[in-house]
């Protein structure tokens, strides 16, 4: 299975399962899937970064 730690909008989407199968279960026990993925924008990981500096230390 494949998923996605999307914290922005535009990071939704960019991982998953692909299969032809009407049996998702079925077609991932047998490994008739295809799984794909694509790296964030550089931009997403930065934002975290300043976001994180912006709110400060947890409590």
């Amino acid at each position: 299975m494949a998923g996605s730690d999307a914290h922005f909008e535009n990071e939704i989407g960019n991982a998953g399962v692909e299969t032809d199968s009407d049996n998702i279960k079925e077609a991932i026990l047998s490994g008739d899937v295809t799984v794909f993925g694509k790296r964030s924008n550089i931009i997403n990981p930065v934002t975290t970064k300043l976001l994180k500096i912006w709110r400060g230390p947890k409590i």
